[in-house]
């Protein structure tokens, strides 16, 4: 009886030890680490029609697939906390970025001795995958990626959504408006006798 129990302790513990070497059993998989969005760690994540309700200005929303919104701190420790920003995660060409926007709120906005906001819709690399620009309308936005992303797909990036208005003011979808004006009287058509 001992025996057996030895030889079925050795055969188990053979078989523990070959179960990664191929044959019909499967190798253990290595968990995979969690992957934290890049825009948790910058604010609070809410849905975008509760975002726009804690900021002071009309966010740019870009065109693509939105992950995550959050209500993002101001720009400046000094500048009133009732103007937060807002941070947009979307995807875009497979790529996963991050779309910040602040009030400017009277701010001087320099990057390496550049005055950004001396010259609205020019980025600027504020890092080496990001970019920064002011708007017309008084925002700052910021452009970087979540994950690694070539610098030059960032300025490809940042001037599709400038020529999708990403500088001026905020897009309103074009639907036709209702018109306000009196439906319009027309004369009586006379039939030809």
């Amino acid at each position: 009886m001992k025996l057996r129990v030895l030889s079925l302790a050795a055969v188990l513990a053979f078989c523990s030890a070959c179960a990664g070497q191929g044959g019909d059993a499967q190798a253990p998989t290595s968990p995979q680490p969690s992957v934290t969005p890049l825009i948790s760690s910058r604010g609070v994540v809410m849905p975008l029609t509760q975002a726009v309700r804690h900021i002071t200005f009309a966010p740019f929303i870009p065109s693509a697939q939105i992950a995550s919104v959050a209500v993002i701190p101001p720009l400046n420790d000094n500048e009133d906390k009732r103007a937060p920003g807002v941070g947009i995660e979307y995807e875009s060409g497979g790529d996963a970025l991050l779309l910040s926007q602040w009030p400017r709120a009277g701010l001087d906005i320099a990057v390496a001795g550049f005055d950004a906001t001396s010259r609205p819709c020019a980025p600027v690399a504020y890092k080496p995958d990001g970019l920064l620009w002011t708007t017309r309308d008084g925002r700052v936005m910021t452009l970087q990626p979540d994950g690694t992303v070539a610098p030059s797909r960032i300025a490809r990036e940042a001037a599709r959504l400038l020529r999708a208005g990403a500088c001026g003011r905020a897009r309103i979808p074009s639907r036709p408006l209702p018109s306000r004006r009196s439906p319009s009287v027309s004369s009586p058509r006379q039939s030809a006798s």
